[in-house]
């Protein structure tokens, strides 16, 4: 099979330096193999859209070209943030010998576990293996310190917190991004995609075609494109003014603008900006620039261990005090009241200040 007929999207017009390169002969006449860490709960179509390609790929061409294994941090099973659970048939730290580790992530891990889990990725990139994450996977990639200088796409709810918490790593709004030692999606279809590249990259384009063809999927995307959700396609149905200043609030959560920022890229006046929120939003422009910070801030007090400060820091707020105080007005309680009962499994109003 060969690259002749590339539809377009797949690897015909993806820039060379986000290719991955072309395996030789040696490396294509044995199966690829791959390890999904599978990090607790991951979101189940993620992993499926990375996972199946190769399966499909193993059946169409009627011989083995790629094994998985699956591994969680802990134990003998990974479980899904739906609850469905994947057991385990290798474990970290064990001896192994694969081509690509790719880390499924909802973008938190058990803080006691993640020394263990960067300690034997920094292994696994010092033997030469391609390293790569899949939706919050990047992030905790990040924090491994194997981004440092690579250019990253990582799901949109995890932007701010990737610019805080890795600010050396250039985070891109694309499907999925290939680089000669890294990988990264932002999601399910991006997974898809990107597993399609590789399918392409060492077995050629038209087994990828017959791939998605198989699972009645639509044209293959760009990795240069910016993916199927840019902020703008999600207020289309909205005065182009009022979708430029919500699509400018929803990028910059962590660096907030003033009014007159927002003003001038909405390409309205102050006054007209607010009368625009007032109207198909029934709250003022800053109002709801804040109601947006709280909002990805109660995201992460209630998914994750992150220290209050960071949270701070990651939506905006000046200082922890200030974070708390805003949080408070919004929510009724603090921040700490917040995610105690969300461990709790209780709502946000039962919890006391």
């Amino acid at each position: 099979m060969d690259n002749d007929h590339l539809p377009p999207g797949l690897l015909s017009d993806i820039p060379p330096e986000r290719s991955t390169p072309r395996a030789s002969d040696d490396t294509i006449a044995r199966p690829y193999r791959i390890g999904f860490v599978l990090i607790d709960g991951y979101a189940l179509l993620s992993f499926a859209a990375a996972m199946e390609p190769l399966r499909a790929a193993n059946r169409i061409a009627g011989k083995t070209l790629f094994l998985w294994q699956n591994l969680p941090v802990e134990g003998a099973r990974s479980e899904s943030s739906s609850g469905v659970s994947v057991r385990a048939d290798h474990f970290i730290g064990e001896t192994s010998d694969f081509d690509l580790v790719l880390i499924v992530a909802g973008g938190t891990a058990d803080e006691q576990l993640m020394p263990r889990l960067i300690a034997w990725l920094q292994w696994l990139d010092r033997r030469g293996v391609v390293i790569g994450g899949i939706s919050g996977g990047p992030l905790l990639l990040a924090r491994a310190g194997l981004m440092s200088g690579e250019a990253v796409t990582v799901h949109r709810e995890h932007v701010n917190l990737m610019a805080t918490l890795a600010p050396d790593v250039a985070c891109r709004q694309s499907r999925y991004l290939i680089s000669e030692r890294r990988m990264s999606a932002a999601g399910a279809g991006g997974a898809f995609d990107m597993m399609l590249s590789l399918v392409a990259q060492r077995h050629g384009g038209n087994l990828a075609v017959r791939i998605s063809d198989w699972f009645v999927m639509a044209n293959p995307m760009l990795a240069a494109d910016p993916g199927t959700h840019p902020e703008r396609q999600r207020h289309r149905d909205k005065p182009e003014a009022l979708a430029r200043a919500l699509a400018a609030m929803e990028t910059h959560i962590a660096d907030p603008l003033t009014l007159g920022q927002l003003a001038r890229i909405a390409g309205v006046g102050e006054r007209q900006l607010n009368r625009l929120f007032r109207t198909h939003l029934q709250q003022s422009c800053l109002r709801h620039y804040r109601d947006l910070r709280i909002d990805a801030a109660t995201e992460l007090l209630t998914r994750g261990s992150l220290p209050l400060a960071d949270i701070a820091r990651a939506t905006g707020f000046a200082s922890p005090a200030h974070f708390s105080s805003s949080f408070r007005k919004a929510r009724g309680c603090s921040p700490r009241a917040c995610r105690n009962a969300a461990r709790r499994g209780t709502p946000d109003s039962s919890a006391s200040a």
